[in-house]
């Protein structure tokens, strides 16, 4: 756990550019990338793969560079898969598993 009470778990996201990479939540720089995609700014400036003009998307980036869809979230500890077009979805994935941390994060 770190030092604001969130335990350290890895998970593999595929994003829409075609790149894989791994974060763990319990890293702040991390847990911070991982935002939502509907945003006014974002859709105006077409700056990133995720500004379309869908809600319920999670994107991995930031609100200078712009974010990439995440399209797949695998979990590495156990055999959970969150995907795009499925009942668990990526956006479920930063709601139950990433976003509960606000408030340990924001305190």
């Amino acid at each position: 756990m770190n030092k604001y009470g969130v335990p350290y778990h890895e998970y593999v996201l595929h994003l829409a550019d075609g790149n894989v990479t791994t974060v763990d939540v319990g890293i702040e720089e991390d847990w911070g990338d991982i935002q939502d995609c509907f945003d006014d700014m974002e859709r105006d400036e077409g700056a990133d793969i995720c500004g379309s003009q869908e809600k319920d998307k999670v994107g991995l980036g930031n609100d200078v560079d712009g974010h990439v869809e995440i399209m797949k979230v695998e979990d590495t500890e156990s055999d959970m898969v969150w995907e795009v077009g499925t009942a668990s979805t990526p956006y479920e994935w930063a709601k139950e598993r990433v976003w509960c941390y606000v408030d340990n994060y924001s305190s």
